[in-house]
């Protein structure tokens, strides 16, 4: 069950967030009479997908390998007692801040 729901979930953040790039991308152009609404939609629809099948394992392998890396070693030395607390210790650990 909590399966079926993170997949909903994440079905329907992906639908709003290619909906807000469209907007993004096709705004200005609509807006502008440069398109149509029927083209701009027709367009974005190819791009979007062509975008999401050509690019997005680059997409995953970036937010899954490299989007915040944190090793044990820093983890474990980083034990706050407060949220003010953690973040001047790993101000100090990982930006060199004092």
């Amino acid at each position: 069950m909590m399966i079926f729901l993170a997949i909903v979930i994440a079905g329907y953040m992906a639908w709003n967030i290619g909906a807000n790039d469209v907007a993004n991308a096709m705004g200005t152009s609509v807006g502008s009479k440069a398109l149509t609404l029927r083209n701009a939609i027709i367009i974005a629809a190819v791009f979007e997908f062509l975008g999401a099948f050509f690019a997005g394992d680059a997409v995953t392998d970036t937010v899954r390998k490299g989007v915040l890396v944190i090793s044990e070693e820093k983890w474990i030395r980083c034990q706050p007692n407060s949220t003010t607390d953690l973040l001047q210790q790993c101000l100090q650990q990982h930006c060199g801040l004092p």
